[in-house]
């Protein structure tokens, strides 16, 4: 289990799942550290294909490789995978990279969707982009240990043509 998710069950997969689901992260891995530019377009492509492979422990694990290597590509401080719960009515789970240990613990609540900014991108089919989060009217502010944060991209990560949930990427650098 990450950090960022704690009690979140886990399901038993086989040894061929657990394989597959490495092998699909490291070719995604290798695929998303050549992307150019338009890295935003083709990141949720990448991620729909190792979405598809792993499943239980091995999913998780390759989410936290997702959020790795997307935060590396885009050259980003922060990013988070969000998993829309079975109803589509908020978030499962909640994937981050780039917080320290002390500042997660700091975090009082992760985001479970429903509000803010990060409802309005689970309730949209395009990406989400902004210079200033807090600037925006749609935004309902962090809680209470969570690092502060402006820049912002959420886009949604389809798998089968379906929103299996979105990525954030924040605070880009330069």
């Amino acid at each position: 289990m990450s950090p960022t998710s704690p009690g979140r069950p886990v399901s038993p997969v086989s040894p061929a799942a657990t394989e597959a689901a490495n092998q699909a992260a490291v070719l995604a891995t290798t695929d998303l550290e050549a992307l150019s530019g338009d890295s935003a377009a083709r990141l949720p492509r990448l991620l729909e294909a190792m979405v598809t492979i792993g499943t239980g422990p091995e999913l998780h694990s390759t989410f936290d490789r997702i959020v790795e290597t997307a935060a590396r590509v885009a050259d980003c401080r922060y990013a988070a995978l969000g998993v829309l719960a079975e109803h589509r009515d908020g978030l499962q789970d909640f994937v981050t990279c780039g917080m320290t240990d002390e500042q997660i613990a700091r975090i009082s609540r992760f985001p479970d969707g429903k509000h803010g900014l990060l409802a309005v991108v689970l309730g949209q089919e395009e990406p989400l982009r902004l210079h200033d989060l807090n600037a925006d009217p749609r935004a309902c502010g962090f809680p209470p240990g969570h690092p502060p944060m402006r820049s912002f991209l959420g886009l949604p990560v389809r798998v089968g043509g379906e929103v299996f949930g979105n990525l954030y990427l924040t605070e880009k650098r330069g």
